[in-house]
C-alpha cells in the first residue's frame, strides 16, 4: 500500500514540477499520464477531465484528488494533491521575485510566448481527445455539445449556465442510438 502511495507522489510530483502552462496544460499532462499507465478508461479519463473542469478550484489539484482517491482512497488523494502542489509552491516561493525582476528582458519574453504557443497546441489536442472519446460516440452527447455552445457563443451567458443546460438536457431528454434506429429498434 505505501509502495502504491509513494508511486502517486511521485508521478504528481513530476507533473506538477515539469508542468509549464496552467490547469489547462496540466490538466492535459494528467490525461496523457492516465491513459499511458492505462489505470482508467478513455471515458473515466474524461469525465475526470470534465468533472475537474466544473468544479471550483485549480484544474491539477482536482485531477489529482480524483486520480488518488480512485486509486487508493484518502491517502492516495492526499498523495496526489502534495505530490502536484509541491513542486509548483516552491518554484513561486523561491522564484517569483526573480520572474518579476527580469519580466522585461528578451529572453524570458520569448520563452513566455513559445509557452504560450505550446499551450495553445496542448489544450486543442486535449480538446479533440476529448471530442473523440465521448462526444463522437454518442449522438446524444454530441447535439447537446452543439446547443451548449451555441447558446454559450450566441447569449454570451456566464459558463454556469452552459454546464448547467447541458446537465439539463441531458437528463431530460431520451436515450436514442442511431444504429438500433436504423436496424428497427432491433439490439444486435
Amino acid at each position: 500500500a505505501m509502495r502504491v502511495l509513494w508511486s502517486l507522489f511521485f508521478q504528481f510530483l513530476r507533473i506538477g514540477a515539469f508542468t509549464f502552462g496552467g490547469g489547462v496544460v496540466i490538466m492535459a499532462v494528467i490525461d496523457a499520464e492516465l491513459r499511458k499507465l492505462k489505470l482508467f478508461s478513455e471515458e473515466d479519463v474524461a469525465d475526470m477531465v470534465v468533472v475537474a473542469s466544473s468544479v471550483p478550484g485549480p484544474l491539477a489539484t482536482s485531477m489529482a484528488y480524483m486520480t488518488g482517491a480512485k486509486v487508493a482512497g484518502f491517502p492516495g488523494a492526499l498523495a496526489c494533491l502534495l505530490g502536484v502542489s509541491l513542486a509548483p509552491f516552491c518554484f513561486i516561493l523561491i522564484f517569483s521575485q526573480l520572474l518579476v525582476d527580469f519580466m522585461g528582458e528578451p529572453w524570458l519574453r520569448a520563452f513566455l510566448t513559445g509557452a504560450s504557443a505550446g499551450v495553445v497546441v496542448i489544450f486543442g489536442n486535449t480538446l479533440l481527445k476529448m471530442l473523440r472519446t465521448s462526444l463522437l460516440k454518442n449522438v446524444k452527447e454530441f447535439l447537446v455539445f452543439v446547443v451548449v455552445v451555441a447558446v454559450l457563443l450566441t447569449f454570451k451567458i456566464h459558463p454556469f449556465w452552459g454546464l448547467l443546460l447541458g446537465t439539463l438536457l441531458v437528463l431530460l431528454t431520451p436515450d436514442f442510438d442511431l444504429k438500433k434506429e436504423a436496424a428497427g429498434g432491433e439490439d444486435k
